[in-house]
């Protein structure tokens, strides 16, 4: 009966075990996605925030759109872990917000470092 019981209790130490890694792995691959788009965000922020060069912020952030889209992509081909979306929708939210941002508020940035270039060019 004892070596009944030690071998149940062994085989659902072993489940669980892989089951842990199982989420372990699937945390960490959609945490490494999100920490680079955040990354690459914060960096472009900071960037458009101290350049002038309109050209290299526009092609950063078409690059940086085509990242979020891929990251997107990602995600939603991994689905949630176990039919549970709860997770993955969250973090799509804020893909999708980081996306709406870059695709419509940092052109209005960069029109506003032009319009000051031009205005304080023509002030001189």
């Amino acid at each position: 009966m004892k070596k009944i019981n030690l071998s149940i209790l062994l085989i659902v130490l072993l489940t669980l075990n892989g089951a842990a890694q199982t989420v372990e792995e699937y945390l960490e691959t959609v945490a490494t996605e999100y920490h680079a788009v955040a990354f690459d965000t914060w960096k472009y922020s900071k960037e458009s925030k101290h350049s002038g060069d309109v050209s290299s912020l526009e092609s950063t952030r078409k690059k940086l759109i085509t990242r979020t889209q891929t990251a997107i992509n990602k995600l939603d081909k991994k689905g949630g872990w176990k039919g549970d979306a709860k997770f993955k929708d969250a973090v799509m939210r804020h893909y999708e917000t980081t996306l709406k941002v870059l695709q419509h508020g940092y052109p209005l940035l960069i029109d506003l470092g032009l319009y000051k270039n031009k205005s304080a060019f023509e002030m001189e």
